[in-house]
């Protein structure tokens, strides 16, 4: 069984045997291999939650306790990705890079990629994160003190020159990948005052999409999750960036099809795809978790129990969902700032499985170049009795509320 760093233990214990004690200070550090990272990423800590984020899935969020409590686990690929109607691997060659790629980040090969998508070709499957295939450009930390100020950590003195407004107040930003868009977070990691929100911000690409993604801490409200994209590439456009390179009349050519292709989509017009599917979010919630709870768009409660047996439940659009592991009294609430529509039947929707119960939200993409989407949502541990978790999940929803996060599109 994978090992767990025992410094979020240490901490529950310090909170429950010295009442008196200190608030801890909101931390950020290098870790190596570990069991949620399988290359290297950063640890986040802020009051009692604890985040890592990994580079051998491009720079997503590998698992996130509460105290000493998996509320979501690395036994999968978590926030965003695409399923595609191409090969594997030459997705660069239709939707080539439109902005840098950080040299600290390497493309990771495309796969595993699993079953094709229903009656899609043999070749195709799933890009973005663990899976592959999606160029990263880059990777900040953006550091928001309580009380809207702003200045630099311990460890590593100020963030002067990385310095912009958000949503919680002045922030100071590290450059994670060291590209030197802004200063580097000292190489033993940073802390600040309890209560300092801390983001991970990358910018990147996923086949036809650039996607902004800001991965939040915040002692009160949990995980915080926004994503915004904009569609870089037509649906069906050609991309012959490489051709219009070399050739001025090819680019020329190129230009006006992407145009032409766009106008028509702006126009209604139908056009063929290579986007499978999206996900906008995943996560993968500890297998502990027994039950679960959702509140539909007016209002309706959904009730199921969890099995084992790779079905998928759910399957609606939905506000909020909760999940309660009755051994331990304990629970998570998930919240979307405002019902999404999704995709098809799929939607919101569990997968059944028995390292994890994954919550997906699928969603329609739009076909237009420049046309821009997005989705937030929220993650919250909470502790309740067996007989109230559901009303206590109901309050806790109507009390904090999925704020909308600023993620600024590329």
């Amino acid at each position: 069984m994978a090992t767990r760093s025992v410094a979020p233990l240490l901490r529950l214990v310090l909170v429950l045997l010295l009442p008196g004690a200190v608030a801890q200070p909101s931390t950020c550090a290098p870790v190596a291999r570990s069991s949620s990272c399988s290359g290297v990423g950063f640890a986040l800590s802020v009051g009692s939650y604890n985040l890592t984020v990994c580079n051998s899935t491009a720079w997503t969020f590998r698992d996130l306790w509460h105290g000493a409590a998996p509320v979501l686990t690395p036994t999968g690929f978590a926030q965003t990705v695409s399923n595609i109607n191409l090969a594997p691997n030459t997705a660069p060659s239709r939707w080539p890079p439109l902005h840098p790629v950080s040299p600290a980040c390497p493309v990771l090969p495309q796969g595993p990629n699993g079953p094709p998508a229903p009656g899609a070709p043999s070749g195709s499957g799933f890009l973005g994160t663990g899976h592959g295939g999606e160029f990263v450009f880059s990777v900040t930390l953006e550091v928001s003190l309580p009380g809207g100020g702003g200045g630099g950590g311990g460890g590593g003195g100020g963030g002067g020159g990385g310095v912009a407004a958000r949503y919680d107040g002045v922030a100071a930003r590290y450059d994670l990948l060291g590209d030197g868009h802004f200063p580097p977070l000292p190489a033993s990691g940073a802390s600040w005052p309890a209560g300092t929100v801390l983001s991970v911000v990358k910018q990147s690409q996923l086949g036809p999409f650039l996607a902004t993604q800001r991965v939040g801490l915040d002692p009160q409200r949990g995980l915080r999750v926004a994503a915004n994209y904009t569609r870089g590439y037509a649906a069906a456009a050609a991309a012959a960036a490489a051709a219009a390179a070399a050739d001025a009349a090819a680019a020329a050519a190129a230009a006006a099809d992407a145009a032409a292709d766009a106008a028509a989509a702006d126009a209604g017009d139908s056009v063929a795809d290579e986007v499978n599917w999206f996900y906008a979010a995943m996560s993968m919630f500890a297998a502990r978790f027994g039950v679960w709870v959702a509140a539909a768009p007016n209002g309706t409660l959904i009730n199921g129990t969890f099995t084992k047996d790779g079905s998928f439940s759910l399957q609606a659009d939905i506000r909020w969902a909760a999940v309660f592991d009755r051994g331990s009294g304990s629970g998570a609430l998930y919240q979307y700032p405002t019902p999404y529509n999704g995709s098809g039947a799929f939607k919101n929707s569990f997968w059944n499985r028995e390292h994890d119960h994954k919550l997906y939200l699928r969603l329609d993409v739009p076909a237009a170049r420049g046309a821009r989407f997005g989705a937030t949502h929220t993650i919250q541990a909470f502790n309740a009795s067996a007989d109230d978790w559901v009303q206590v999940a109901q309050r806790l929803a109507a009390k904090s509320g999925a704020r909308v996060l600023d993620a600024t599109p590329l």
